[in-house]
């Protein structure tokens, strides 16, 4: 026992609901859900793996993405995202590596 009267092999379960938590969400063919509502996402990583499985995950979501393989091209998308007054799902979150090879990174 520990000071709390909790066995290290037993510990409390906790658990956090998301309103987009799998178990309460109805899974849809991702190539079907409508994504017009959802959030826009930034992608921003080096490694198209991680851009694959990022994208993968957002688009079961219901968000929106956009893709970036470095920083530059990052803000290239952002301003064009912001310069555009006509766009009615701007950029909303940018998820970026911090390690991104040759130039500009997270």
């Amino acid at each position: 026992d520990d000071i709390l009267g909790v066995e290290p092999s037993n510990p409390p379960k906790r658990s956090v609901r998301s309103p987009l938590d799998p178990e309460t969400t109805p899974q849809t063919d991702r190539s079907t859900k409508d994504t017009s509502r959802g959030s826009h996402v930034l992608v921003v990583d080096d490694s198209p793996t991680m851009r694959l499985l990022l994208r993968t995950l957002l688009l079961d979501l219901g968000c929106r993405v956009s893709e970036a393989e470095n920083g530059q091209d990052a803000v290239r998308i952002v301003s064009e995202s912001l310069g555009n007054h006509n766009n009615c799902n701007p950029i909303e979150l940018i998820l970026c590596d911090i390690r991104m090879p040759p130039r500009m990174d997270g």
